[in-house]
């Protein structure tokens, strides 16, 4: 679940209930008791931006060249060699033609 938006303020998972915060264990006597560290999230997800990362391999003639290699040199014979063959990809070329188009310049 993302803490996002409406559920910014959220303490728990909608769906398993669990805890947003982590939590440690603290004996007191005979027992033990959870402690949550408000703050301190259990886990956390990353965001890395695509296009400035593409922009960049694509500056260097070299790295570009490698980058599109499975369109100029492929074989075209029906086997499944390279995530390229199959029927995903395809379709993606096919839907978005605009952006294929631009590694093949």
């Amino acid at each position: 679940m993302l803490y996002w938006g409406d559920n910014a303020r959220t303490k728990k998972c909608n769906t398993c209930k669990t805890s947003r915060w982590k939590t440690t264990e603290i004996k007191e006597g005979n027992t033990f008791n959870l402690v949550e560290h408000e703050g301190k999230p259990t886990k956390v997800s990353r965001y890395f931006p695509l296009i400035p990362k593409l922009k960049k391999i694509f500056m260097s003639s070299k790295t570009a060249e490698d980058m599109i290699w499975h369109y100029k040199e492929r074989e075209n014979d029906g086997v499944l060699r390279h995530p390229t063959d199959g029927l995903a990809w395809k379709k993606f070329d096919h839907r978005y033609p605009e952006f294929a188009q631009i590694l093949v310049v």
